[in-house]
């Protein structure tokens, strides 16, 4: 896991399963940006860490949500 600089803001880069996922923290000041490095590698060794949580559409929550429904069953999906 590393952080970078490119441009004027900090990029992260951490690894899952060896893959590599590079993260722009969107901060120009390296504190708070080694800050966000330390939660996400955090989160990767937890397995809580989304890569692109950011940028994840309404459609694609709601497609999940009822794909978790009809198989767990846990729901109806008329009310």
């Amino acid at each position: 896991m590393s952080l970078y600089k490119r441009g004027d803001l900090w990029w992260v880069k951490l690894y899952r399963d060896g893959i590599p996922i590079y993260k722009s923290t969107k901060k120009t000041d390296r504190r708070e940006a080694q800050r966000l490095h330390d939660i996400w590698a955090g989160e990767l060794r937890q397995d809580t860490f989304v890569a692109n949580a950011d940028r994840v559409r309404y459609e694609e929550l709601v497609e999940d949500l009822i794909r978790h429904y009809q198989n767990t069953e846990g729901r109806k999906l008329v009310e």
